[in-house]
């Protein structure tokens, strides 16, 4: 007597919840953005235009693995004010939520520290400080865009949470250059 196999039968899960997560084209942010969408986490992903074939690429990843979830593009610069509003606004209205916030993105120079420059000081600062400040930039509390209640980015995806009523997680990643510098890259060991 032969008999086939079991037939395993997939079935979509529910979703975990909504996650945004910065610098999301390559790397550390990449394999965040992979891991919650196999955890179950609907995503937005974002990086700078430049970078948007490398978010393309990551999209096709997640909908091959995981093709009950949703992968949302949103590109933008961390370091400009309207670019974070916009990234944020994208998150809360195509999946309605914003569960987990994960401040990723991140650069550094090339160059060592006799070779840098003042504008490569600056552009580290402008995404790697203020970015993640950006990210925690105020925006409008509700659907209605009522801007009462305004902090950083981090204070926005905290009140979003709290209003949602069943918390969040809100993390700021870092390579390992933001523990233990590198010692001929001064920009990456700087706080």
């Amino acid at each position: 007597m032969c008999f086939d196999p079991p037939q395993v039968l997939k079935v979509p899960t529910m979703s975990q919840g909504a996650a945004l997560i910065t610098g999301a084209a390559q790397g550390i942010g990449k394999s965040i953005a992979l891991r919650l969408a196999e955890d179950g986490y609907d995503v937005v992903i974002n990086d700078i235009s430049a970078k948007s074939d490398g978010l393309a690429a990551v999209q096709a990843e997640i909908a091959q693995r995981c093709p009950d979830r949703r992968c949302i593009i949103s590109t933008g610069d961390i370091s400009l004010e309207d670019d974070v509003r916009r990234v944020f606004k994208a998150t809360i209205d195509d999946l309605g939520s914003l569960d987990v916030m994960v401040a990723n993105a991140g650069i550094c120079s090339a160059d060592s520290f006799m070779n840098s420059s003042v504008e490569d000081l600056d552009n580290m600062y402008s995404v790697n400080l203020r970015g993640v400040f950006l990210c925690q930039f105020p925006l409008p509390r509700s659907s209605d865009h009522c801007e009462k209640r305004h902090g950083t980015g981090y204070q926005y995806a905290a009140r979003r949470m709290i209003e949602q009523g069943r918390g969040g997680r809100i993390i700021g990643a870092s390579s390992g250059a933001g523990k233990q510098g590198l010692c001929d890259q001064f920009d990456d060991a700087i706080p």
